[in-house]
């Protein structure tokens, strides 16, 4: 996971533990209990590293969604690590966000935003916020006080729900901004982070971005964390101060675009008027061969005196769009040019973006 630089070069990464401790707190609610933790260059906190990174204390702010109001704020020394703030949430849907703070109070070094939610757990149930890891280093850093960060992403065109999030084996949405000129999308900044489920993120009223020119991706995560699908804007954003700034929407695309045709093939077993379908085996057909015709009778495809199957499949590259025929023909094993079976199936349509599935009975005509 890509991490970032704050402020005055501290870097906060979230992680995904928590342990317990005391502080200045501001609360509110009283249905679900919030735990904390922090480490410092990837170690537990002490006065001497802490000393070292410029950070005298840690505060951690969730706001209420979508009003953006402070429902909880709490400031810990850096050395304590960690912090138990008992029942301070009520139901909603909210974000969390760190800063490290130095002797005089200011910010040295800010996370992302991460949105959560409560309205699903059982009142009583504890909060368990990310562990934030505060990194000193350099670089690129689009984390700020100017903009606010709206985003939307949809599964396969549709509004993301816990079933189809699931389905496609997307936990988690990552915003991440890069420098205007890294066009290979090398080296982003997480900016925020939310459920797949939730099918959005907004800081707004919050500003969570610095002014300037950036380049954006919205990530989906597995629930390893790995990224399994990524949508690039087209275009740069031009962050400014006092604006909210909304990236185009993001379709995590899980079904493949194209179209596709399944043509089941089931052979008669008696010559006659009745037809009583089996497949290859049972009917006695060795071989087969078949044309498929699009419009106008135009060949699509064809195969001659194949082994017989139980169907054929006409991949993306061949189908378009309209309507097919198939014509089929079988024969007993070791006799193939005599044509026992013979068949046209009609009306096989195919819309845009379908994968469409149809059944063939061929007649035995002899």
């Amino acid at each position: 996971m890509r991490t970032h630089r704050s402020v005055a070069g501290l870097l906060v990464v979230g992680l995904s533990v928590a342990l317990g401790a005391a502080g200045c707190v501001v609360e509110a609610g009283h249905d679900y209990s919030v735990t904390g933790s922090w480490t410092v260059n990837g170690m537990s906190p002490t006065a001497a590293n802490c000393s070292a990174a410029g950070i005298a204390r840690v505060q951690v702010t969730v706001r209420q969604q979508p009003s953006g109001v402070v429902v909880f704020q709490r400031t810990d020394s850096c050395s304590n690590g960690a912090f138990n703030a008992g029942f301070v949430l009520d139901q909603g849907d909210f974000t969390s966000q760190w800063s490290a703070l130095d002797a005089g109070g200011a910010v040295v070094g800010m996370s992302m935003m991460e949105a959560f939610s409560t309205t699903a757990l059982a009142p009583g149930s504890n909060v368990m916020l990310r562990v934030q890891d505060f990194v000193g280093m350099t670089g690129f850093n689009p984390l700020g006080t100017d903009g606010s960060l709206s985003a939307e992403w949809q599964i396969d065109g549709a509004t993301p729900s816990t079933t189809n999030c699931t389905a496609a084996g997307i936990a988690n949405v990552r915003i991440r901004f890069y420098a205007e000129t890294d066009t290979a999308y090398a080296a982003g900044v997480e900016v925020a982070r939310g459920t797949c489920a939730s099918g959005k993120f907004m800081s707004e009223p919050t500003p969570i971005l610095r002014a300037g020119t950036y380049l954006t991706s919205i990530d989906a995560l597995d629930a390893s964390g790995a990224e399994v699908g990524s949508y690039r804007s087209p275009s740069a954003l031009v962050v400014q101060a006092g604006r909210n700034h909304m990236l185009m929407v993001a379709n995590f695309v899980t079904v493949v675009p194209g179209e596709s045709l399944d043509v089941a093939i089931r052979w008669d077993t008696t010559v006659g008027p009745t037809m009583t379908d089996a497949d290859c085996a049972t009917a006695g057909v060795g071989t087969m061969t078949y044309t498929l015709m699009g419009a106008g009778g135009t060949v699509v495809d064809m195969m001659a005196d194949v082994p017989c199957g139980a169907g054929v499949t006409f991949p993306d590259s061949l189908i378009a769009p309209g309507t097919y025929s198939m014509y089929v023909e079988g024969a007993v094993a070791g006799m193939p040019l005599v044509k026992n079976w013979m068949a046209t199936c009609t009306g096989m349509d195919v819309a845009l973006n379908e994968h469409a599935m149809y059944s063939c009975f061929v007649d035995k005509v002899m």
